[in-house]
């Protein structure tokens, strides 16, 4: 029984995921993030429920449009996926679910469009705040509220000493909901998403170098940093991922 339940809870969360995305597709556009048909971005036929179904319609149609055969994005299953697992540990938490279901819309927008929506990051950083201070009445309310604007803190003295060019105003104010969410293990996911982002960075390169490719990754290169803020805090939020603690083993 607890199995089939599990089922269900990744299954709504799965549904949950295509939803979000769409919602990430939409924002800031002329476009209803409740109403509407979605299309094919390629020959824009209505899709019907066989095309809609999450992960496994993605899987049955290999990855294309029943219609055209254009590509779909693997972005689609891959967010889906990472949404049921969301689910599957925080269904009992209404609070959290909803910052992570933010976050997710986030990290998509900033992923596809290379700047983070200000009002979502908004709406982030009051739950974020709310959750802080509901975690800790009766405790050390002080230090876990410091926790926001010291995460904030490098991205913002990032973005000021640099006029922008090195990073967006917008990873100050969505570390300033992170430092709430995580508290102390804001360091271990300050220190993992500049490893991520620096590993996938030389991935690409030695790709792009491989593949010969005529668009190359540079020094002047805009990478979206908010996918790697979030894989960061998705490690030490659910698996307790203690980058201090790998650090002292190996090197003291």
């Amino acid at each position: 029984m607890v199995y089939l339940w599990d089922l269900l809870v990744l299954a709504v969360g799965a549904t949950v995921g295509s939803f979000l995305y769409v919602v990430a597709l939409r924002y800031g556009t002329e476009k209803s993030l409740l109403a509407g048909r979605s299309l094919c971005p390629a020959c824009h036929r209505k899709l019907s429920v066989i095309d809609l179904v999450p992960v496994f319609s993605f899987i049955f149609l290999r990855g294309k449009c029943r219609t055209c055969k254009a590509k779909i994005s693997w972005q689609y299953p891959l967010v889906e996926i990472l949404t049921a697992i969301i689910f599957l540990f925080l269904f009992r938490s209404p609070l959290a679910l909803i910052v992570w279901c933010l976050l997710i819309v986030i990290m998509i927008y900033d992923w596809r469009h290379k700047i983070i929506p200000g009002g979502l990051v908004l709406v982030f950083d009051l739950l974020a705040l709310t959750m802080a201070v509901l975690n800790n009445l009766g405790g050390d309310l002080f230090s876990a509220l410091l926790w926001g604007p010291l995460f904030a803190a490098p991205f913002f003295l990032l973005w000021y000493f640099s006029g922008g060019k090195w990073i967006g105003l917008g990873d100050a104010k969505l570390g300033l909901g992170l430092g709430w969410l995580l508290g102390a293990a804001s360091i271990d996911a300050f220190i993992l998403a500049f490893w991520l982002g620096a590993a996938v960075s030389l991935l690409i390169v030695g790709w792009q170098n491989w593949r010969k490719s005529q668009r190359k990754l540079t020094m002047k290169s805009e990478v979206p940093f908010a996918p790697f803020l979030f894989a960061a805090t998705f490690l030490v939020y659910f698996f307790k991922i203690n980058i201090l603690g790998l650090i002292n083993f190996l090197f003291y």
